[in-house]
């Protein structure tokens, strides 16, 4: 008797590919650096929990600063490309800003448990993959030199200060 293959279980086979935990078990240990320079777990904010409700996938977002906003996709797409295949492009409007983006997204990934902590294949100044599940992020500068040119980019795009 044939069992019906899914298509994790093709992507298992073929590549090594796996989801290892589901988006719930991951965000309860996500860690960022707060106002006050202090590692903390993130617990989001009225903006960021109105952001999970209400966004479609197609939206433009008019935010007030230092609302949380980047700090919501950055998590938002950090926790999309560990727990599934994503390929999602993070762009800021200065070099400074990117810097801190990168950050961030680094500190999610280091405060991971180690259980959950997916093992990333590239990891550099701009684009990190994760080897479980195929998924690519990109965090760039905005009009810097072949950033995401011929880049396909399904699991979305944030521009920070409308890059």
């Amino acid at each position: 008797m044939l069992a019906k293959l899914t298509d994790e279980d093709i992507d298992y086979a073929l590549f090594g590919i796996s989801v290892p935990v589901n988006q719930e078990s991951i965000r309860n240990h996500l860690y960022i650096v707060d106002k006050h320079d202090t590692l903390t777990r993130y617990t989001p904010n009225r903006m960021q929990r109105d952001l999970a409700t209400k966004l479609t996938g197609r939206d433009l977002v008019l935010k007030y600063r230092q609302g949380g906003a980047s700090t919501f996709f950055v998590i938002e797409n950090f926790v999309k490309a560990i727990t599934g295949r994503a390929r999602i492009a993070i762009m800021a409007h200065d070099s400074p800003t990117t810097q801190k983006l990168r950050r961030m997204a680094e500190i999610l990934w280091r405060n991971l448990p180690q259980g959950l902590q997916p093992p990333r294949g590239l990891d550099n100044a701009e684009t990190t993959t994760y080897k479980n599940t195929g998924s690519e992020i990109t965090i760039a500068t905005a009009g810097s030199k072949n950033i995401g040119v011929g880049g396909t980019y399904g699991g979305g795009v944030h521009g920070s200060e409308v890059s």
